[in-house]
């Protein structure tokens, strides 16, 4: 947990406070990975942004400075050994995204790749090893050794997404307000799995093999391999956000509370807008 705009941050786990600490420069993102290291990065006044990686005891290991780009984004690989940054620039006034793989043994990145006129908001480095970062016009997955491939959405505004440990999912939708959502599946590729939402997705969570999505009156499971949407449930209309619990259970996020519903089977002669 850290105080974007601010200097606090804290590491949390279900037996209490492990780590509360107060940065010299402010915050703008940060990550945990599975071995308990985590990374912070800030604006310094004497660069644009700086990386820092701290060890799980609190201790820092590693920073690298950024001294023209904006760090929007960090990943951490599972040891927290690889970070993979995600940072903006302008030129000639052009918005370029830029990822940075850097290894924590290395003074030097390992590689970088850019991506103009895409504003990258999301990086997720996969259990295979490859990196799947999201950004508003297209997602960029790379190979095992660190060459990206794009997929462009072709005008599609993205509503929602999640990262998934293969990779990411993205709702696209041809609108920039209403409308239906597509959902892409990114599994270590840049091709997805497709799959047509009867109705906007505004809101996505992932468990195991499946990801819900969050409608208007409904919430629509969906399997991450096959795409195929399998379970449902209504929802009240006040749903903010959900959390999936596991496979068939989802957390919703109202106004007032939270509540607990079961995600139904899709009987194979129903269409989603009976669900909704």
């Amino acid at each position: 947990m850290y105080n974007a705009g601010g200097t606090g941050y804290r590491v949390e786990t279900s037996s209490g406070t492990e780590i509360s600490g107060t940065s010299d420069s402010s915050i703008t993102t940060g990550v945990i990975c599975d071995s308990g290291k985590f990374a912070l990065a800030v604006q310094p006044s004497d660069y644009a942004s700086e990386l820092r990686v701290y060890n799980k005891n609190g201790s820092l290991q590693y920073k690298y400075s950024f001294a023209d780009s904006y760090i929007t984004a960090v990943a951490l690989n599972t040891d927290g050994t690889r970070a993979a940054v995600a940072s903006t620039i302008t030129h000639a006034g052009t918005l370029i995204s830029r990822i940075t793989v850097l290894d924590m043994s290395e003074t030097e990145p390992i590689a970088e790749y850019e991506s103009d006129g895409n504003l990258i908001f999301a990086v997720q480095w996969n259990r295979s090893g490859r990196v799947t970062a999201i950004g508003d016009t297209e997602t960029l997955v790379s190979d095992t050794g660190y060459n990206f491939t794009p997929y462009a959405y072709d005008g599609r505004t993205v509503t929602a997404y999640t990262l998934i440990p293969s990779g990411a999912v993205v709702s696209v939708s041809n609108y920039a307000y209403g409308g239906d959502s597509t959902l892409l599946i990114f599994r270590d590729s840049a091709e997805p799995v497709e799959s047509d939402l009867s109705g906007r997705a505004v809101w996505l969570s992932a468990a195991g093999n499946k990801v819900a999505a969050l409608l208007s009156s409904s919430v629509v499971s969906t399997d991450l391999t096959t795409g195929r949407q399998e379970a449902a449930c209504n929802v009240p209309a006040d749903t903010k956000s959900i959390a999936m619990a596991d496979e068939s259970t989802v957390y919703l996020l109202g106004v007032r509370e939270i509540r607990k519903e079961n995600l139904k089977v899709i009987e194979t002669d129903n269409t989603l807008s009976q669900t909704e």
